[in-house]
């Protein structure tokens, strides 16, 4: 009673995985053999099914190999020793052409397979086997049936035979996990089989923080660092930019020197945070811009506008992304222009060591409208998350 109550919660524990794994893509062959021997029947349709549709399978990168069941049986004609030995025999020889790892492979025997022969015999011929299979000597009295030799003619060749079942998964992420699989045999034992196999994910990994550069910026010699935090509702993400090229010359009164702080919101079409987005951002600026003696611009500003962006994910490295985006919205910035030649005031520069009130307010206002930003990011993500699938 112990041991019907732990197969049972073994059984139970397992419907889960079963679930699973019935969604998967699954190729049948029963492949038949000769009378009385392991010989394949050479143009048998079950045989040329395995070779031109199954074996090709095995090797196809969309897809992964993950169990094959093989199950050999013999016709109920004939003496049951050489029944029991043809069954296995004929199994051994598919399991030789496979050459896959014994943990994914499954074999059984059924050395008389009455099973199938009820499936493929009319229901009257069904209610006299069943009859039949109460008393002891079933196989002389199928013989005595009055479709026997029908039976023998149309239904035996297919019972000696090798049925093949492979189950695949399409090549994604997957974790594996170890399951107890129950084996009913014909004779009333079990069999467990304990194996690893994989299985479908049941989640989405999605980032959680991705960090970035703009490459266009980068190469205009603008230094600039990119973060990016995924929020998980409504494909939103909140995204900061940093710019921070300080870069000067005092001998040639050569400056470049800006900083510029952006924070923005984007809404991405596709929760897995790839393809089209869309987004706003609002940033503030100081700059310092000289490229020779007599001119020179120094100013603070701020912005507002709207971006739009495509996030290609790459297919060799899942945590690195590239996006082409650019940016449309209206910049706001006070300045001057100053002689860098000139002795240093101390009014501008942002060396000024004294208080802030003896800055002296800017004279001249810029406003624009229009692209502020163009740019390809490569981005990172460093950190995920595990999603359940809904």
């Amino acid at each position: 009673m112990k041991k019907i109550l732990i197969i049972i919660l073994i059984m139970l524990a397992s419907l889960p995985v079963f679930g699973q794994l019935a969604s998967d893509t699954t190729l049948r062959a029963n492949i038949c053999f000769q009378i009385n021997t392991a010989e394949i029947v050479p143009k048998d349709p079950g045989y040329e099914k395995y070779i031109n549709e199954m074996l090709p399978f095995m090797y196809d990168n969309i897809y992964n190999l993950y169990k094959v069941v093989i199950r050999g049986s013999s016709s109920p004609d004939g003496p049951e020793e050489l029944n029991r030995r043809l069954a296995k025999e004929r199994a051994d020889k598919i399991v030789s052409e496979l050459h896959i790892s014994q943990n994914k492979l499954f074999v059984t025997y059924a050395s008389e397979d009455y099973d199938r022969l009820l499936t493929m015999v009319d229901e009257s011929s069904k209610l006299d086997i069943i009859n039949l299979r109460l008393g002891d000597n079933i196989k002389n009295a199928i013989r005595k049936l009055t479709g026997y030799r029908t039976m023998v003619d149309s239904i035996y060749p297919s019972l000696r035979s090798v049925l093949v079942e492979m189950y695949f998964i399409k090549n994604e992420p997957c974790i594996s996990d170890t399951v107890y699989i129950v084996d009913i045999v014909r004779d009333t034992t079990y069999q467990v089989v304990h194996d690893t196999l994989y299985l479908h994910e049941n989640y989405d990994k999605i980032p959680v923080l991705a960090f970035k550069t703009n490459l266009l910026a980068d190469a205009l010699i603008t230094p600039n660092v990119q973060a990016e935090f995924y929020l998980y509702k409504h494909n939103l993400s909140i995204e900061m930019e940093y710019e921070f090229p300080w870069f000067y010359n005092d001998d040639i009164f050569w400056y470049y020197q800006v900083l510029d702080a952006t924070a923005g919101v984007r809404m991405y079409l596709k929760d897995d945070y790839t393809g089209h987005w869309l987004g706003v951002y609002g940033n503030a600026y100081l700059y310092d811009i000289c490229f020779n003696k007599n001119n020179g611009w120094q100013g603070e500003g701020w912005g507002l506008g709207v971006s739009y962006g495509y996030a290609i994910r790459s297919k060799k490295h899942e945590k690195l992304r590239f996006e082409p985006y650019i940016r449309v919205g209206y910049l706001r910035s006070t300045y001057d222009v100053y002689n860098a030649s000139d002795p240093f005031n101390g009014k501008y520069y942002y060396s000024w060591p004294g208080l802030p009130n003896n800055f002296v307010r800017r004279n001249l206002e810029f406003n624009y409208f229009g692209p502020t930003m163009i740019g390809i990011n490569i981005s990172y993500d460093a950190i995920f998350k595990i999603k359940d699938k809904q």
